[in-house]
């Protein structure tokens, strides 16, 4: 069960975001500052963008809408906050 346990654990930050420390400790590095490579090599942040904060647009009920509109100001708030994070500001 340990071992099943070990393997979905979702990676840690440190290996998620920017790899190298002085881009991540740097405040003026910018956006650059949260880029993933991961196995993929997607930007994570740029999936948020265009896939996750696109989905409250595509929904066809009332209260589907009502949910997407919640989850959405949730997630835009955290990227607002984490680019912030990143350039220093907070």
């Amino acid at each position: 069960m340990d071992a099943v346990r070990e393997r979905a654990r979702p990676p840690t930050t440190s290996t998620r975001w920017a790899r190298s420390g002085s881009a991540a400790s740097s405040p003026t590095a910018g956006r650059s500052a949260i880029r993933c490579t991961g196995e993929d090599g997607r930007d994570q942040l740029a999936h948020i963008e265009s896939k996750i904060l696109s989905l409250r647009d595509r929904m066809y009920t009332a209260r589907g809408r009502e949910l997407a509109e919640e989850r959405h100001a949730v997630v835009a708030r955290f990227v607002e906050r984490f680019e912030a994070e990143v350039a220093g500001e907070r």
